[in-house]
């Protein structure tokens, strides 16, 4: 009985949460290619109560992000220098804001990706 008020309470607490999200880039557009290497992971940092971090991890083990370089390069213009900057930092906080909205993004690194 104890044990089980204590998981309660610990899971009702809120924490702060560091994770490697896999992250697989699809559909590159046409005539841009990404200056530097493309990260297999980025950094995400979450804060959530104890419950809702439990059930993220749970469901989304072993899955990785698809990021569509095509469809977001479309929403944010070329500059003068034909460079496109994507801030994935804000790509993330849409999503999880969708599919995760108890999640709150405190920090992602990389925060942007160029593509010239």
């Amino acid at each position: 009985m104890a044990t089980a008020t204590w998981l309660l309470i610990s899971l009702s607490k809120e924490y702060r949460y560091e994770m490697l999200l896999p992250i697989q880039f699809v559909h590159a557009p046409q005539g841009k290619l990404p200056i530097g290497k493309l990260p297999k992971f980025i950094r995400v940092e979450v804060e959530a109560s104890g419950y809702a971090l439990l059930t993220y991890v749970m469901q989304s083990a072993n899955t990785s992000f698809p990021m569509d370089l095509q469809a977001h390069a479309a929403s944010n213009p070329s500059s003068d220098s034909g460079k496109q900057v994507l801030s994935l930092e804000a790509i993330l906080h849409q999503y999880f804001l969708l599919e995760h909205p108890e999640l709150r993004i405190l920090g992602v690194q990389p925060a942007e990706l160029t593509l010239s």
